[in-house]
């Protein structure tokens, strides 16, 4: 899977020679695991686009990995705005995946007929407004580079709080020596601040590059 490319790197690309033992103190009983790759069906966009995608984009070219919506619904001539929408593309996006960032996310949104781009962190956080879903946060965090499992609850999940929402997830930290990947604890909340609650190592190799 694409967001646990991170997991897989530590595991094929380096030998995770140091592992932190002491653990990030939670109660994973009061977390819910992420278990979709692209857990994001109750994303509203702020400006209610009729449609949106997320593209993974990878050298040789993007695909579409979750859409929402209909596209070209109230379009006279559909299948024209149809192909103008499928050729809008980016060259940069969002995210951590196949460094030195081959690949990454970005956001294609249509409204009245008009394509937006979405390519970043900031912009990501204008697009999703209010951050009042946990698809929401989960979105939110991937596009400042942080992944999640949908295997090890440890390293993927989410809850709800008071504030906004709590979310555990891992990201590299360091690319060459050592190649470290550290486990977050981050508090997202509905205004879009993302705050590390708590963090520690989760794989570290002190003689490796990527």
């Amino acid at each position: 899977m694409r967001l646990t490319l991170l997991i897989l790197l530590c595991v094929v690309i380096v030998s995770c020679d140091d592992v932190d033992k002491k653990g990030i103190q939670v109660d994973l009983n009061s977390f819910e695991a992420i278990q979709d790759e692209y857990p994001y069906e109750s994303v509203i966009a702020a400006n209610d686009p009729e449609y949106w995608e997320l593209n993974y984009s990878l050298i040789v070219g993007a695909e579409v990995v979750f859409s929402s919506g209909t596209q070209c619904a109230d379009v006279e001539d559909s299948d024209q705005c149809v192909s103008d929408f499928e050729a809008v593309s980016s060259i940069t996006g969002f995210g951590d995946g196949c460094p030195p960032s081959y690949c990454y996310y970005f956001i294609k949104s249509q409204k009245d007929g008009n394509t937006s781009v979405v390519t970043n962190s900031a912009a990501v956080r204008l697009f999703l407004g209010e951050i009042d879903s946990k698809a929401d946060a989960i979105l939110l965090a991937i596009s400042e580079g942080y992944v999640f499992s949908t295997t090890e609850k440890a390293i993927g999940a989410v809850k709800e709080t008071a504030t906004g929402y709590q979310l555990l997830m891992i990201k590299r930290v360091s690319d060459c020596v050592p190649v470290q990947v550290n486990r977050f604890l981050l508090s997202v909340r509905h205004d879009g601040t993302i705050e590390i609650r708590d963090e520690e190592i989760y794989s570290l190799n002190k003689n490796a590059c990527i």
